[in-house]
């Protein structure tokens, strides 16, 4: 899942503490399709060089309730910072 990939191959490679802050980021599907996504790629990089953990949902719609609620909380609770 994409958990497991983050915390046990993405997080170690980037020098994350496995206690390190966790920043929940919602992106613009549109930016992504479009190759538009510099913006992101430097805030992800900004706060990952600054020790945080960041989790990034986007949706197709405007209804971003799905990826909220699969990514930013784990069994009724909220896991981004």
């Amino acid at each position: 899942s994409y958990d497991d990939w983050f915390a046990k191959e993405h997080a170690p490679l980037a020098g994350l503490a496995t206690d390190a802050p966790v920043v929940g980021v919602v992106l613009q599907k549109s930016h992504i399709n479009t190759g538009d996504a510099g913006h992101y790629i430097s805030l992800i990089s900004e706060l990952e060089a600054r020790g945080a953990k960041v989790v990034c949902v986007y949706s197709g719609g405007l209804d971003f309730s799905g990826p909220l609620k699969k990514y930013f909380f784990k069994a009724g609770k909220v896991v981004v910072d």
